[in-house]
């Protein structure tokens, strides 16, 4: 029995690419910790536009005011503990806000909420969603490149 060589990397494959290259570690680090930030200042960015519809009159409806309210304060604690701890555990708690939100407006508009019915056509309804969205996808996914940096997935050079 004789054992096989090793594959050379230096070969190309029979497909004729090249065998893909390994990103260095602090280049993975750099996007994740962007990822991050990013992500966090998507999550304030919903918060100050629930607190500015708060101010604007959102906290004279029963129930839904104080809720915009809570919404902000938590999305502007959040973001911050995002962009200064980094964790993988704080983008999903991130990325769960802005779900629980993107549920919560449309709960409203589809089935009204304690009482009150919203549109999609109130003031920035349509920039929520749509930044919310993108909240999701980008702290999901620095969640994940976090994860695959603690688990030495990414070599380090």
């Amino acid at each position: 029995m004789t054992a096989k060589p090793a594959p050379n990397p230096d070969v190309t494959r029979a497909s004729g690419a090249k065998p893909r290259r390994e990103m260095p570690a602090k280049y993975h680090r750099a996007v994740v910790n962007g990822a991050m930030v990013l992500g966090a200042v998507l999550v304030a960015a919903s918060g100050t536009i629930h607190l500015h519809l708060w101010m604007g009159g959102y906290r004279n409806i029963h129930i839904i005011g104080p809720m915009f309210l809570a919404q902000a304060i938590s999305a502007f604690a959040i973001a911050i503990a995002i962009a200064v701890l980094r964790w993988a555990t704080l983008a999903l708690v991130g990325a769960a806000l802005l779900a629980g939100t993107i549920g919560g407006l449309l709960a409203t508009v589809w089935h009204g909420v304690f009482g009150f019915q919203d549109s999609l056509g109130a003031p920035y309804a349509g920039l929520s969603l749509f930044m919310e969205g993108a909240g999701i996808v980008v702290l999901v996914s620095a969640a994940f490149g976090r994860y695959q940096l603690r688990r030495g997935r990414w070599q380090t050079t």
